[in-house]
């Protein structure tokens, strides 16, 4: 993964989606990082909602469309996924390896995180090659 994570483009699926005009470009900024090569594309929901928790099906539609949308624009392919507000489970990172993501986010809440760090790069159970990276609030 590269060192600057980031995603320009938040949320696509709903912005355009709700408006009835042609979509707005991707700033020139966006595509003067994504020539930069270091900036890593993050894929979500096409919609940014919460289908994970009531489709895997509507779910697994709404990645793949926000997927082709980064391809269209920025000709990129996300390797790590973000769900809507960090919101994750052990069901969520086993669904989203077997859709080959390398790594996902998640929040980093000191009172789930306990003694451990979000400094460190952890392994979900039942998704060993995934990466669990933890949102830092220090």
């Amino acid at each position: 993964m590269m060192a600057g994570s980031v995603s320009p483009t938040p949320s696509l699926g709903r912005r355009w989606s709700s408006s009835r005009r042609k979509p707005p470009k991707p700033s020139t900024a966006s595509h003067q990082l994504n020539a930069t090569g270091c900036v890593e594309f993050l894929d979500e929901t096409y919609d940014h909602s919460l289908a994970f928790l009531y489709s895997r099906e509507e779910f697994r539609t709404q990645v793949e469309m926000h997927r082709k949308k980064i391809k269209e624009l920025f000709n990129q392919e996300p390797r790590v996924f973000r769900n809507t507000e960090l919101i994750y489970n052990n069901d969520l990172a086993h669904f989203v390896s077997h859709m080959g993501y390398d790594a996902i986010l998640a929040e980093g809440a000191d009172h789930i995180l306990g003694f451990r760090s979000p400094n460190f790069v952890y392994r979900p159970p039942h998704a060993p090659k995934l990466k669990l990276l933890l949102k830092n609030y220090a």
